[in-house]
């Protein structure tokens, strides 16, 4: 073997062991997705009535979940926020149940959501 080819062997070695060793170092996403299912029930009632739809978080952790992580606490986070899931599910359902969702100026009907609690176990891996 020619030196040039051990010396271009053992660079590609050294450039793969080093793509391995730091793929460990890539930071993982500290968010969770969630994607609620479409509604399954429907009804075919023509609704007259406008329902407004709002939601707030009353949580007093904004977190989701956490875990330890080399002696840090690794805090996660939700996408799209509670507040916004639960306001999107609610209308998700009114809709499926023929209702017409509006803004509060034009609507005859409100539902107002409060999130008090919304949390997730999760083991690190």
């Amino acid at each position: 073997m020619k030196l040039t080819h051990k010396i271009k062997t053992l660079s590609a070695l050294l450039i793969a062991a080093g793509a391995v060793a730091t793929s460990g170092c890539v930071s993982q996403s500290n968010t969770l997705s969630f994607t609620p299912p479409a509604p399954t029930a429907s009804m075919n009632m023509a609704q007259s009535a406008i329902v407004t739809v709002s939601s707030k978080d009353s949580r007093s952790n904004s977190d989701i979940a956490s875990y330890t992580r080399m002696g840090e606490l690794v805090k996660l986070n939700a996408q799209p926020a509670p507040a916004q899931l639960f306001q999107q599910v609610m209308q998700q359902n009114l809709v499926s149940k023929g209702f017409r969702i509006g803004s509060p100026n034009n609507a005859n009907a409100g539902v107002t959501m409060e999130v008090k609690s919304f949390n997730a176990t999760v083991e690190q891996g």
